[in-house]
């Protein structure tokens, strides 16, 4: 049974499947399944409300900043390791049929992996990635009260006021991604420092910009835009941000 009707590379190596209506209902009724046995921890900003801004937010109180994401993340998450994940919470044959109908063959391999474009692909990689070392430290980071974290996705920010505790926490983060099989993208892994970039918005303490290059594009689109809800949107967002640089878009 064909669960995704075409797929398109978005730049080399990662790829968008696009599920059948047969795909996206079966993704669905796992994504809830899994929703019903499964509480993400609330420094998860995909699975709640306020998205990549509030995942950022949350930081700003601190003076030092550490940035990372995990190297093709969806792609490092076959379907033997969510089956593990899955089996601790569903019967051995039920969790093998869901990963199964979760995964796709990498191009290239013959290896398993998540698809980005799946509905369930997002809860089954944070499923995985909080059971694994990284997931159970990044748990012992947020009950710390030297240390802030938060995960949208694979992208990750640790925060402090103690730059040696936070370079220390980010030493063992590598590391444990390392041994976890879910390796950090070293071209994005910055910090820790008195500022740094995520999601096009720079954060440094008491303080999120969006960059120039993003805010020049929304200058853009708002010139451009089709309606004045697309309009409003654009405004909106930035306002989220930060509502002094509003009036550089308009």
């Amino acid at each position: 049974m064909k669960r995704w009707e075409s797929r398109f590379e978005v730049k080399p190596g990662r790829w968008v499947y696009v599920p059948t209506p047969i795909g996206k209902a079966s993704g669905e009724v796992i994504r809830l399944a899994v929703s019903k046995v499964w509480s993400p921890p609330p420094f998860y900003f995909h699975l709640r409300g306020g998205g990549h801004v509030a995942a950022l937010r949350r930081h700003v109180g601190h003076r030092f900043f550490f940035r990372c994401d995990f190297d093709d993340f969806f792609g490092r998450i076959n379907q033997s390791r969510v089956t593990r994940c899955l089996k601790h919470r569903f019967p051995y044959l039920e969790a093998r049929k869901m990963a199964g109908e979760s995964v796709v063959i990498k191009p290239g391999t013959a290896k398993t992996m998540l698809p980005y474009g799946y509905v369930q692909s997002p809860m089954l990689a944070s499923l995985a990635l909080d059971k694994s070392r990284v997931g159970r430290f990044l748990r012992q980071c947020e009950l710390s009260e030297h240390l802030t974290v938060s995960v949208y996705v694979d992208d990750i920010v640790l925060s402090s006021d103690d730059d040696g505790r936070l370079g220390a926490a980010a030493a063992e983060l590598q590391q444990l991604a390392l041994d976890a099989g879910l390796p950090l993208s070293p071209g994005k892994t910055v910090g820790p420092a008195p500022a740094v970039t995520a999601f096009n918005v720079e954060l440094s303490h008491g303080s999120m910009n969006l960059v120039h290059d993003r805010l020049q594009r929304f200058r853009e689109a708002y010139a451009m835009a089709s309606s004045s809800q697309v309009a409003s949107g654009i405004i909106g967002y930035v306002h989220t941000v930060n509502p002094a640089q509003v009036a550089s878009v308009l």
